[in-house]
């Protein structure tokens, strides 16, 4: 293969051979940026291709780009392209094809006239048609696996980020999300959509802008997962200069488009990524080195990503054609990442919900009987109130005591009272229904809080109460000690009456109770 120096006079003098001398070999078949790969080149295979094998030339690129064949002694010329009336919808927007009608003999010259949009490498080919599909189909089906999954971790993200108020869940869906446009966008299936085909009049800008978009999210996420600003204090200064690259190439991708100075732009924004990656490294290796065991799952993570997005930046600013089996690994590394992270992110989510959830049980629990407390139980009876009220339900309450208790303590001592206390506790627990409260409300006296219920039905409850607790002794070591348990019943007046009111009711029916021999359930 060979580049003309220049521009023809003429398409005719082209295919003539008259502009022969003028064209440079490039041996390796790489069609590398001079500063651009756009371009005119002659094509002679050296080896026949026969009809039947249905060759075909292949551009290989990864941004919306457009061919034009020629060959000698045919009148029309053959134009492709990545999106529009021209485009190949059986392939994948990263292939140009040309089917070569007739087949291809060895040194017959074809002429092709390049436009890649881009500043990268490009590979030009032959290849039979057959094995182009076989090949291209397996890498639609990798990177469709790849997108759906990333759209997927991004709207997960998303969702439960927004949900749990958590920072770094909705940073990564923002990475996620930027990739995932990163990825199409490199692919040229991002030109595909009908809706973004506008967006064509400018085919590098939302590569710029998705690539920038990608490394910031990437770079603030780790920021905040590590804190840099507090453990890492001087590369979290350090990293503000790559930070508003980032942010400023997205800015001019977005509002002016990249234009001439696309290769400005694909220069400083790659040396901006390898300086970034380097200052997040450091900083995982930092923590990593301080202990925060955290923090290498973090590292494992990003590992694959960076150094297959430094490989990649290697090649686009050393003029390499992008390596197919690279290009794939850099693609799943995203997935890598996304998962991972997902994965760990929602897992130390859960961990710290489950932590609060703890604290506040603690909290709001009678550490004895795992009852509300007093604090907790004034609340909960609050809320009842005004579900009551709302809800023109009635409020049942039951102020129940345990007969002797003080004997309990002053012949068995406090642990058994406390076994007695806690196995109490249980048994009015089982009583209830879902719905229904209760809580210690002090010392071996104990209140529960029964939503909907009338006086007839909150004495039944508390018949249950007693006959159970009565039922089966309390055993502690070789003591059998023997309860009962002595209940008052009241429900609230819908009179306006205060809890404190409907309570003091229920204390006097509980006093009643005791006046009459306890172990038995009174109402006033």
């Amino acid at each position: 293969m060979s580049r003309l120096d220049g521009e023809p006079a003429s398409v005719q003098a082209l295919l003539a051979g008259e502009l022969d001398d003028r064209f440079i070999a490039v041996g390796d078949g790489v069609l590398r940026p001079q500063p651009t790969a756009s371009g005119w080149y002659r094509v002679e295979s050296r080896r026949d291709w026969p009809a039947q094998d249905r060759p075909m030339l292949v551009l290989r690129t990864w941004t919306a780009s457009s061919m034009v064949l020629w060959r000698p002694g045919r009148a029309a010329a053959q134009p492709r392209a990545t999106i529009g009336d021209d485009a190949d919808l059986g392939f994948s927007a990263s292939l140009l094809t040309l089917p070569l009608e007739g087949g291809l003999a060895a040194g017959e010259p074809l002429y092709v006239q390049v436009t890649i949009p881009d500043f990268a490498a490009h590979v030009l080919s032959i290849e039979p048609e057959q094995a182009l599909r076989v090949a291209d189909q397996r890498w639609v089906r990798g990177q469709s696996l790849v997108n759906g999954a990333l759209l997927a971790l991004a709207l997960a993200g998303l969702g439960m980020g927004m949900a749990l108020r958590e920072r770094n869940l909705l940073l990564l869906s923002g990475a996620l999300g930027f990739s995932l446009l990163y990825l199409l966008a490199g692919s040229g299936e991002f030109y595909r959509w009908p809706l973004l085909a506008s967006l064509a009049a400018d085919l590098r800008s939302p590569l710029v802008f998705a690539a920038n978009g990608a490394s910031l999210m990437i770079a603030l996420f780790v920021r905040n997962l590590l804190d840099m600003p507090r453990n890492t204090p001087r590369l979290a200064l350090l990293q503000w200069p790559a930070l508003l690259v980032f942010a400023s190439g997205m800015v001019n991708a977005l509002v002016f488009g990249v234009g001439a100075s696309a290769r400005l732009w694909a220069q400083v924004g790659n040396l901006n990524i390898v300086a970034s990656s380097v200052i997040l490294l450091a900083a995982c290796v930092i923590r990593v080195r301080a202990g925060d065991r955290s923090i290498r799952l973090l590292l494992w993570s990003l590992l694959p990503l960076m150094v297959l997005a430094l490989w990649r930046v290697g090649e686009v600013l050393g003029g390499r054609a992008l390596n197919p089996t690279m290009s794939m690994l850099f693609t799943l590394s995203f997935l890598f990442l996304g998962t991972i992270l997902f994965i760990g992110l929602v897992e130390r989510v859960l961990q710290y919900k489950r932590e609060r959830d703890a604290a506040d049980t603690l909290a709001r629990r009678d550490p004895l009987t795992s009852a509300y407390n007093r604090r907790a139980l004034d609340e909960r009876l609050q809320a009842a109130v005004l579900e009551s009220r709302s809800g023109d339900r009635p409020l049942a309450l039951l102020f129940a005591d345990i007969d002797h208790f003080k004997r309990v303590n002053d012949e068995h001592g406090h642990d058994a009272g406390d076994e007695c206390l806690r196995e109490v506790a249980r048994r009015i627990h089982a009583a209830l229904r879902i719905g229904d409260f209760f809580g210690r409300y002090g010392g071996e006296e104990f209140v529960v809080g029964l939503p909907g219920m009338s006086v007839e039905e909150a004495r039944n409850v508390g018949e249950r109460i007693r006959q159970r607790v009565a039922a089966e002794p309390v055993r502690f070591g070789s003591h059998v000690l023997r309860l009962t348990i002595s209940i008052g019943v009241a429900v609230l007046q819908r009179e306006g009456e205060s809890i404190d009111a409907a309570l003091k009711r229920a204390d006097q029916a509980l006093y009643a109770s005791k006046q009459q021999g306890r172990d038995r359930v009174s109402v006033l």
